[in-house]
């Protein structure tokens, strides 16, 4: 017979003399290899045949070595005609299927450098050629659905091909259960019988049927194999989820327990017309979740657990997961995040008034959450919930304009909330509304006041100093004078009033024209100020009398500016260096 005849390839043949070739090393005088089985000389008959599937009689052949490298490939033969190779794993290797020929048949193994052989006799036989089955092989499980000619009324037909190394021409007959269906006649080494009929009726749905097939060239030379026909799938039932429904969204107040900290469960309801027996699963994500068996029309799991995020929960047949029903939904326990951007909190002085025609003061407030968009925020001002103001989210904020607040402390937190109701909080934030603007009014020295070199009030500071006092209102935190847009003296321009409101400071004067500045500001920003002139006046003034002219004799009845009397009234020009400023004329030592 031919090599074709085993189910070893030649293919393998040629990779074990690669696998030959890159193997290791041992010494080869410690190699050695055997056949166990067949012993030498040993008579077999067509009894022993080992493989209905295959013509002829097949016999097992097992090896064992020693000394043989891990990995080593052992080649077998039958009658120097190569079978096939495996590869050595330290333990006895069998070759099954073994074709031998009627007559004596020399086995042969070779592994490295160690080799052994048996002879064997096979008795009675008759050579017959290679017939093994292609299509269907042994065992295959073939669908109703693969019927040939399509048409289910005639029963199941099938393409059937076998190999075979019989001369072209040599005829070749199939039978199915023992009944000829068909013949043909080798050709090229196939033999194909086209639409041969399997059975004369398709299996019912969900059942199948067992069928023999043998293919022969005589009664002595055939091949067998069994086959399993299945008729046509059971129809599925229907299945629909009564709840959840597809593309629904669970928040937290969905939680069936109402207890967070063991995760979220929602019980799952659906319709089926399935019949009553079947076994059903649940499934989450692909993994089973419950299972259950079929006794109505609705199936109930519940409080099944979910997860945080989007699922797809899946019913199904459990022998047959093409059979079922899915839908996708999502579970969002999570709160939207919630905070307070602006006012950032503290005091809110007058100008942060947005309308200052309103008593009290009213501000913007801006709330960030990445809610949806149209969820509503709600500002707790001052822990009241009940009616309080109330925004829409848009572009990740909710803006609420012109809220207003009295005078003192305040607390604000958001309350913000997303599509599937999940609640979240910012913190608190405090506030001290305080939109009163202190006032200062510089009480000494009167506004336009002249001072000059002698009247420094601070020997011990650079320049000359004078001392200003002032009336301040609503207590402010700081209050200074200094000439306006500079910074004060340290310590001496920084003013502590009194409980009155009245204290002291000191400006330096640098020539006429000082614009002096007080200035106050209270805890919460709002400021205010008062200016007046001071004029500092550093060089002694310049007279001249310009009229009369010197040693000039004013005669009575000529010179006499007045009316008539006994004095004589005469008009005196001086000329001043200090422009604008008063002039005392004395005569004779007296003030004029």
């Amino acid at each position: 017979m031919n090599s074709h005849r085993n189910r070893f390839g030649f293919v393998l043949v040629l990779l074990s003399s690669g696998l030959f070739a890159l193997a290791g090393c041992p010494d080869s005088t410690t190699q050695s290899i055997s056949i166990v089985s067949p012993t030498d000389g040993t008579v077999f008959t067509a009894a022993d045949d080992v493989s209905d599937a295959i013509s002829g009689v097949q016999i097992d052949v097992v090896v064992r070595a020693s000394g043989i490298g891990d990995g080593t490939p052992v080649d077998l033969r039958v009658n120097d005609v190569p079978v096939g190779a495996l590869t050595w794993r330290g333990s006895d290797l069998t070759f099954g299927e073994v074709t031998i020929e009627p007559g004596e048949n020399v086995l042969r193994v070779v592994a490295g450098s160690a080799s052994a052989q048996v002879t064997v006799t096979l008795e009675g036989g008759t050579t017959c050629p290679t017939l093994q089955f292609l299509r269907p092989t042994a065992s295959a499980r073939i669908d109703a659905a693969d019927d040939a000619d399509d048409d289910p009324a005639n029963g199941f037909q099938y393409d059937v091909q076998v190999s075979t190394d019989a001369p072209d021409g040599t005829t070749v007959e199939l039978l199915a259960a023992g009944a000829t269906v068909g013949t043909a006649a080798a050709s090229a080494g196939r033999v194909e019988f086209d639409a041969a009929t399997l059975l004369a009726t398709i299996p019912a749905p969900g059942a199948a049927q067992n069928v023999t097939l043998r293919a022969q060239t005589g009664d002595s030379c055939y091949a067998t194999i069994t086959v399993q026909v299945l008729g046509p799938a059971v129809p599925c039932a229907e299945f629909h989820f009564v709840e959840p429904v597809d593309g629904d969204v669970f928040g937290l107040d969905d939680d069936e327990n109402h207890d967070p900290s063991d995760g979220f469960q929602k019980t799952v309801s659906i319709s089926t017309n399935a019949v009553a027996g079947t076994e059903v699963e649940l499934r989450i994500d692909g993994g089973v979740v419950a299972t259950t068996t079929v006794v109505s029309t609705v199936l109930r799991f519940s409080e099944v657990d979910f997860s945080d995020g989007e699922h797809v929960l899946r019913i199904q047949y459990v022998e047959d997961a093409a059979c079922g029903a899915e839908i996708g939904v999502t579970v969002r326990t999570g709160a939207p995040t919630c905070d307070i951007v602006a006012p950032p909190g503290g005091y809110l002085n007058a100008e942060d008034d947005t309308n200052a025609t309103v008593p009290g003061l009213q501000t913007d407030f801006d709330v960030a959450s990445d809610a949806e968009a149209g969820q509503p925020v709600r500002l707790i001002i001052d822990g009241v919930e009940t009616g309080a103001p109330t925004a829409g989210i848009a572009g990740g904020h909710a803006l609420f304009e012109g809220i207003s607040l009295s005078e003192g402390a305040h607390t604000v937190r958001a309350r913000c909330e997303n599509a599937v109701g999940n609640v979240g909080f910012s913190s608190t934030f405090s506030y001290t509304v305080d939109t009163v603007i202190p006032t200062c009014t510089i009480t000494d020295p009167p506004d336009g006041t002249w001072y000059n070199d002698g009247d420094d009030a601070l020997s011990g500071v650079l320049g000359t100093q004078v001392e200003i006092g002032v009336q301040v209102t609503d207590a402010p935190t700081a209050t200074t004078v200094a000439q306006c847009g500079f910074a004060p003296l340290d310590p001496e321009g920084i003013i502590t009033p009194g409980v009155t409101g009245a204290g002291t400071g000191y400006v330096t004067l640098t020539g006429p024209g000082n614009q002096i500045c007080c200035v106050v500001e209270d805890a919460a920003g709002n400021a205010g100020q008062a200016r007046i002139t001071l004029n500092l006046d550093t060089e002694i003034p310049q007279f001249e009398i310009r009229r009369p002219a010197p040693a000039v004799d004013l005669i009575l009845a000529v010179d006499d500016e007045g009316p008539s009397d006994t004095l004589c009234q005469y008009t005196v020009e001086v000329g001043c260096s200090n422009v604008g400023q008063p002039v005392t004329l004395a005569i004779n030592g007296f003030d004029h």
